[in-house]
């Protein structure tokens, strides 16, 4: 194999909406860069929803997340995704499914994809526990009505959602959301409660050697895409 294919086969772009990016995304993005040897955080202009963030707000969170990985790259693209993989010299599509009612949408994207550009691929990273029920949308339904979403998201992305929200930044130890506050397990000890407060088994923001709190040495989840992600055709 030439030096030109090889360097193709090692970059791959990872595409989606990211409003916002969550630690789910995170997570596969840095799992990806344990295949690939560059990925690339395509940030969609355009996509069925009104999205809560800006196209520019949402790449320079996602700038500000992966500041100092040389490895990974954010930068938004227009059009059809297939053609932005090409234009950018790439040939793997990098997607994630966390669940079943993932499989169907993400089949057909890459079906869909692989009609129009036959030579671009689409791996497919499956989701860990950790992140299995978290999405974008999610996120924001929670941190609109003033969810301690901590831990689910970076730190830079959390404070912009208190913030577009209205709700104080950092989140007072003295609100009791019932779903866990800072340093807390949730109300009645829940488990729900457990995994949006700082005291569950997810990772605290700001914490790890990078200094995002997402890409530390303890972090071995990974996550999906967040769908619905911008169309692909």
């Amino acid at each position: 194999m030439d030096d030109a294919r090889e360097r193709v086969g090692r970059l791959a772009i990872y595409p989606g909406t990211f409003d916002p990016l969550t630690n789910g995304h995170v997570s596969l993005i840095r799992r990806g860069c344990q295949i690939f040897d560059n990925v690339v955080v395509a940030v969609a202009a355009d996509t069925p929803k009104t999205p809560l963030f800006s196209l520019d707000e949402r790449v320079r969170m996602a700038e500000e997340v992966f500041a100092g990985h040389p490895a990974i790259t954010v930068e938004p693209f227009t059009g059809l995704l297939v053609d932005y993989v090409e234009r950018r010299g790439a040939n793997v599509i990098l997607r994630g499914l966390r669940a079943v009612s993932d499989f169907e949408y993400e089949f057909q994207l890459a079906l869909m994809n692989r009609k129009l550009k036959r030579h671009i691929q689409t791996v497919f990273l499956m989701t860990d526990y950790q992140w299995l029920y978290i999405s974008s949308t999610i996120i924001k339904a929670a941190a609109s009505l003033g969810g301690d979403i901590k831990g689910l998201v970076p730190e830079n992305i959390y404070r912009k959602l208190r913030e577009k929200y209205g709700y104080p930044y950092p989140l007072g130890d003295d609100i009791d959301l019932g779903i866990g506050g800072i340093g807390g397990t949730g109300a009645a000890g829940s488990a729900f409660g457990a995994g949006l407060g700082n005291g569950g088994f997810l990772p605290r923001g700001g914490t790890s050697a990078e200094g995002n709190g997402c890409l530390g040495p303890d972090d071995e989840g990974y996550g999906g895409g967040t769908p619905p992600m911008a169309p692909t055709f």
